[in-house]
């Protein structure tokens, strides 16, 4: 089977009409219901440029099946997303045309630019969903009574083909076509180069102090000695040693600093008055608080203790003294200490079985006879009761 892909014509609306009027009346392509006219389809095709195009296919000189890539959102960020549409003519379904068709339109779909592919399949249309799952097309998800069709809702399943982007492609196409993006993509670009200048990976720009470097070439004399790969040595140059920073905790940190107009140059201070004796101030004298006069008043009699009034004296208490310990004799060397005799306690009395005691539950021991424990003795290599003797035995042929 050779079908010629073309760009479609104006011309070519009457044939896609057809194609496309056959899959409304089969039911099972699209949800709509209206025929389409030429002018509908004629208005169609004015409406898809360059960036979205529409291919036919011809088989002896007539259009047996159509496809068209067509705007996805008209939002800027989807513009290279591309919605797919395919129709076959209804005698040629079922042969392997459609593949062709997909292969051929992602092709050329690259080569315009577009990083992918996603298309809408009636739920009820499962040939298509075959033959989409097929070619690599991903299922993304199941819109639930999603459209409506001949009254009732029907659902709507969505799937996708991700093509091999070309991001120095999309960078342009946006820098090119929309003015904001193109300030974007320069701020990035010089951030990225003062970046690499700060590194030292760039040369400074003209008018911009070079910053120091801190390394210095070692000198070679026979650079053909070098190893392979090795243009020079460098090494980092030696800093300035620094001042070591003496910390004074003494006192005279902690004196005050003078006052502005003592540190200006050229001024000398004033020098402080001599006092006199005439400024010297006399020692105030301190004169003793006048008495009270008491002639005219009379002191009141103290009134007088009688033996009621006066407390008994608190019997005295007889401290307790500690009687002395008897001085304890040295003993002589010769004599030994005597062992200190133990104790014995009394022995514990049994307690008496009464009847109403319960017998305990546990088996009693069994003890095993003396004549069991003991081990037989070992006895001579003498033979057994019913054994051969080994050395009275003749062998025979």
């Amino acid at each position: 089977m050779e079908v010629l892909m073309r760009r479609a014509r104006q011309s070519d609306a009457d044939a896609i009409n057809l194609i496309f009027n056959q899959a409304i009346e089969d039911g099972n392509s699209n949800l709509d219901i209206d025929l389409k006219d030429r002018q509908y389809r004629q208005q169609w095709l004015a409406a898809h440029d360059k960036r979205h195009p529409v291919y036919v296919g011809e088989m002896d000189g007539e259009v047996v099946c159509w496809v068209a890539l067509s705007p996805y959102s008209a939002r800027y960020t989807y513009d290279l997303v591309a919605d797919l549409s395919i129709y076959v003519r209804r005698d040629l379904r079922g042969q392997g045309l459609g593949t062709l068709l997909l292969k051929f339109i992602e092709q050329q779909a690259a080569e315009i630019g577009y990083y992918k592919i996603i298309l809408s399949v009636y739920g009820g249309n499962r040939a298509a969903l075959h033959a989409y799952r097929r070619a690599g097309y991903r299922d993304v998800g199941v819109f639930r009574n999603h459209g409506y069709h001949k009254g009732k809702l029907v659902d709507i399943i969505y799937m996708e083909r991700l093509l091999v982007p070309d991001m120095e492609f999309l960078k342009n196409y946006y820098s090119e076509n929309y003015p904001f993006y193109a300030q974007h993509f320069a701020r990035e670009q010089a951030e990225e180069e003062a970046q690499l200048r700060r590194n030292g990976m760039l040369p400074p720009l003209e008018g911009q102090p070079q910053p120091e470097e801190e390394y210095e070439e070692v000198p070679v004399e026979d650079p053909s000695g070098l190893p392979e790969g090795i243009v020079r040595f460098l090494k980092s140059k030696p800093r300035p040693p620094q001042e070591p920073v003496i910390i004074n905790h003494s006192r005279e940190d902690h004196v005050a600093a003078p006052s502005p107009e003592a540190a200006r140059p050229g001024t000398e201070e004033a020098p402080a008055p001599k006092e006199t004796p005439g400024d010297i101030a006399a020692p105030a004298e301190v004169t003793p608080a006048p008495k009270a006069d008491r002639s005219g008043t009379e002191d009141a009699p103290a009134p007088k203790e009688t033996p009621e009034d006066i407390p008994a004296p608190a019997a005295e208490i007889p401290v307790p003294q500690a009687e002395p310990k008897p001085e304890e004799q040295p003993k002589p060397a010769d004599e030994k200490a005597e062992p200190k005799k133990k104790t014995e306690k009394p022995p514990r009395p049994k307690r008496e079985k009464t009847g109403a005691q319960t017998p305990r539950t546990s088996k009693p021991k069994t003890s095993r006879p003396k004549a069991a424990r003991e081990e037989p003795k070992e006895e001579d290599d003498a033979p057994l009761e019913g054994q051969l003797n080994l050395e009275d035995v003749i062998l025979s042929k």
